[in-house]
Formats: C-alpha cells, structure tokens, sequence
C-alpha cells in the first residue's frame, strides 16, 4: 500500500455526538413514536434526526446540503457499515 492512497477523515465531535444519541437509544425512541413504512425509507427517520443533530451540533449545514457535509465524514462508522453519504440527500 502507498502512503500517497491513504486518506485522512476527521470526526471532529460528530462521533462523540453520534455516541451520546446512541447512549439515550434516539433513533430507537423516534422510530417507535411516528407513524413509518420502512419499505418507503431508505433510512429511519430516527436516524434522519441523528443525522440532522450531528450536523446541526458540528457545522450547521442546509439541510438541503447535509448531504454534502457527510461526504466529509466517515458516514459507516456513526450510522453503520451499510450506510453512505448519498443516504442523506433530499430524496431518501
């Protein structure tokens, strides 16, 4: 492996923060207290709000652009492996 094809990925306080709503079990709580068909989501809307809470907390995005601020982040290791930066666009 060449050093030149490693990239670096700062978390800031996004895993931190991504912890703490982890801790209080947020998504879990959220999703068992709206009304959601999974088959229409790509992703819950428990962790929609997670994802609005980290961004909110660390850079204040539109939301119309959170999109864009996950792209700068490791998106698998605060929502999970099967998750991407292209789930939190406008349509998902």
């Amino acid at each position: 492996m060449n050093f030149e094809e490693i990239v670096s990925i700062g978390a800031g306080p996004s895993q931190l923060i991504a912890a703490l709503c982890d801790e209080m079990n947020l998504e879990t709580i959220i999703n068992e207290s709206v009304t959601w068909n999974p088959s229409y989501w790509k992703v819950s809307p428990g962790t929609h709000i997670k994802a609005m809470i980290i961004n909110i907390l660390c850079d204040r995005t539109p939301l119309y652009r959170i999109e864009e601020f996950y792209r700068n982040l490791d998106v698998p290791m605060l929502f999970g492996p099967e998750r991407d930066a292209g789930d939190f666009n406008d349509d998902a």
